[in-house]
Parts: structure tokens; C-alpha cells; sequence
């Protein structure tokens, strides 16, 4: 390895890969081919001119423009995987620049399952639908958004129930359509519109769905009746949704933080 600061890792062998921790900028993923598992729980790049290790959060074009190449250039490493862990981070950063994803082809052809933590922000889904997009044999999609308790409500992403009818219609988004998806599973599913986004645009376009799993979780026992009929009536509306699939059964659990 010279002494240039790039770091390269050439490991065909390698079965699993798990990257905890701040991600790196002169790193290359060069062979490999014998990879089944990755799992990637980055957090924000380290800055080096500060030192500091955290970023503040992205808004400037360019560097969204810089995290999604950064992330794309570690999923190219991971094409053969099976198996693919993603945090809130990578998610987000991936998703910054929809721009640099659509022009950059990726396929991942053998990818079964797909795991990914974090919000549902427009970033996330984006690489959500990014990711089901070039994983044309995905099996099963696990999400969790949370954990969160707080019932603060972020205006941009609020409550379905905050909204009138003709703001719900039409809620599904761009999405090819998927073949082999048999299984979603939700944690900490909240009840925001975003999500009703997500869901209705997999009932959509999911031929051969069989389990949409969907978990929530209350604050304490005091709001436990208030909880279950609002995610009760998310729930019916999820049902009047139009569905790719005759098959799929819709499951909800709720469960309290605090008791």
C-alpha cells in the first residue's frame, strides 16, 4: 500500500463486512467477490479541516452532492451481498442527490434481504425506492424508523390525520414494479403521512406481496387507548389502498414504551 493516504481493500474471501462508526473519505472497496453480509452504521463523515468528527446537517448542494458519491462508491464494493444493513445516515446521505443516482447504474442482482433504519424523510425514501429499484430479487424489506417518543410533529412530514382528504390522494409514489417482495415489516411505525407514502407505493407496485407487518409503539399506558384508534383508523386507510398483490395480509401490533 503506498503512502498516499488511499486505503484499498482487496479480500475475496471476505464473507461479511461491518462498518461501525465515522465514515471514511480514502477508502476503496476493490474485490469482493465472496461477500454475502454487509452492514454499514455509519455516522456523519469526519471533517478533517476541524477535526471535530461530526457534521452539521447537509444542506449545501455540493456536498450532498459529495456524501451520495462517498455512499455509492461503498455500495458498488457491496453488489454481490445477500444480505445489506443500512443506517439512518447512509440512508440520508445516499439520498441526497437523486441527480447523481439516477446517472450512476447499480445493480444488485443477488440481494435477498434489505434492512435500513431511520426516518422516512424524502432522502430515505428516495434510497428506499432507489434500493428496491436496482435489487430486482429482493425478498423481504425490513424498516425500522425509529425508535422515537416524541410527539413533536415536523410540519413538513405530519400526522395523516392533520390532513384533509384531497391531501391523501394520490399517495403512492414513482416506482418500477417489484417481483419478488414477499415481506415488509415496519418498527415504530408513527403514523405520518410519509409513511402512508411508503406503504401505498409498495402495495402498488409488489406482485407477489404476502406479509406487510407494521409495529408501533406508545408513549405510556395513559395513551395507549388514544394510540390504538388513531393507528386503527391508518390502518383502514392503508386498506383502501390499491394492492398489486391478491394475497397480502396486512398485520399491526402496538406496544407501550412505559408502563
Amino acid at each position: 500500500m503506498e503512502n498516499t493516504g488511499e486505503y484499498k481493500l482487496y479480500a475475496p474471501s471476505l464473507a461479511s463486512f461491518v462498518l461501525k462508526g465515522y465514515m471514511p473519505t480514502s477508502f476503496t472497496l476493490e474485490n469482493l467477490s465472496s461477500l454475502v453480509r454487509a452492514d454499514m452504521r455509519i455516522l456523519w463523515i469526519k471533517r478533517e479541516d476541524i477535526g471535530d468528527g461530526v457534521f452539521p446537517e447537509i444542506r449545501a448542494e455540493k456536498k450532498k452532492e459529495y456524501y451520495t458519491q462517498l455512499t455509492l462508491r461503498f455500495l458498488r464494493g457491496f453488489h454481490n451481498v445477500r444480505v445489506l444493513t443500512l443506517n439512518g445516515s447512509f440512508l440520508k446521505a445516499l439520498g441526497g442527490s437523486p441527480d447523481i443516482l439516477d446517472s450512476q447504474p447499480l445493480e444488485f442482482y443477488h440481494l435477498q434481504f434489505l434492512k435500513l433504519s431511520g426516518g422516512s424523510s424524502r432522502e430515505s425514501l428516495r434510497t428506499i425506492f432507489y434500493m428496491l429499484k436496482i435489487s430486482p430479487n429482493i425478498k423481504a424489506l425490513y424498516l425500522r424508523l425509529g425508535p422515537q417518543v416524541s410527539r413533536c410533529v415536523d410540519p413538513v412530514y405530519p400526522f395523516y390525520h392533520e390532513l384533509n382528504a384531497e391531501d391523501i390522494k394520490g399517495l403512492a409514489l414513482p416506482c418500477c414494479m417489484i417481483h419478488h417482495l414477499k415481506v415488509v415489516k415496519i418498527k415504530y411505525l408513527r403514523g405520518r403521512v410519509n409513511e402512508l407514502n411508503l406503504l401505498a407505493t409498495l402495495l402498488k407496485h409488489s406482485m407477489v406481496l404476502e406479509k406487510v407487518i407494521l409495529c408501533s409503539r406508545c408513549l405510556n399506558k395513559y395513551h395507549l387507548k388514544e394510540k390504538e384508534e388513531e393507528m386503527e383508523k391508518f390502518r383502514e386507510m392503508l386498506l383502501t389502498f390499491p394492492r398489486a398483490s391478491a394475497n397480502v395480509v396486512i398485520s399491526y401490533s402496538l406496544s407501550v414504551w412505559y408502563s
